[in-house]
């Protein structure tokens, strides 16, 4: 007994069919990695512009005890080393209290995107007894 082989003929539409089929599921797998791609790189841009606004603030807090324990003006605002990456604002109140101080600084750091519109800002206040 032999196996009957199909013609030839008869077999050249079911490549063509398996071919759009796995050219049409390469595309859909490269679409979807594009589109987690630029998600997670969204996601990171927003987290480093997120730390940056923080450390800004922390910065700000110590630039504004700094000036104070000098007895310079400590409110105000600044950018840092790159313009338009990072930047703050800080205001200093001073509270007495039976000869001693309360001081407290609020300082917001921001960062990314422009000065009047920034994309994360994160606020600090600290307080301290002079």
């Amino acid at each position: 007994m032999s196996a009957t082989r199909p013609e030839p003929r008869r077999q050249r539409g079911a490549a063509i069919i398996t071919a759009l089929f796995l050219v049409t599921g390469l595309a859909a797998l490269g679409a979807f990695m594009w589109r987690s791609l630029a998600v997670t790189s969204h996601t990171l841009v927003s987290e480093w512009d997120s730390a940056q606004a923080l450390y800004t603030a922390e910065s700000a807090v110590q630039w504004s005890a700094w000036r104070t324990w000098q007895g310079l003006s400590a409110a105000g605002s600044g950018l840092t080393a790159e313009p338009e990456a990072a930047w703050f604002d800080s205001n200093v109140t001073s509270v007495d209290f039976g000869g001693h101080s309360l001081v407290t600084i609020t300082a917001t750091g921001m960062a990314g995107g422009a000065v009047s519109a920034p994309r994360a800002q994160r606020r600090l206040r600290v307080s301290y007894f002079d």
